[in-house]
């Protein structure tokens, strides 16, 4: 079973705003570890917004991402 990539990896290059060297890392660590189920949506439309990447699992749910390029000097996670 091949992942679903929206717009395929091949058309990456004609996005209206290609993709930065830390978005596309993040694209290769989605799609080298994530499971096959998963759906890659890269820039998409979503109500107005337009975040970096939708991951998408029919059983798992929905998670949005937007991709900060800069420096990390601190780094903290809050479960909720």
């Amino acid at each position: 079973m091949k992942r679903f990539v929206s717009p395929p990896i091949d058309q990456f290059e004609k996005l209206r705003q290609p993709l930065s060297k830390g978005e596309r890392l993040v694209f290769d660590f989605f799609n080298d570890h994530l499971l096959v189920e998963w759906e890659i949506y890269v820039k998409p439309h979503l109500k107005g917004l337009r975040p970096n990447f939708v991951l998408l699992h029919p059983r798992a749910g929905l998670a949005g991402f937007e991709v900060r390029t800069g420096v990390l000097k601190q780094c903290t996670m809050r479960l909720l």
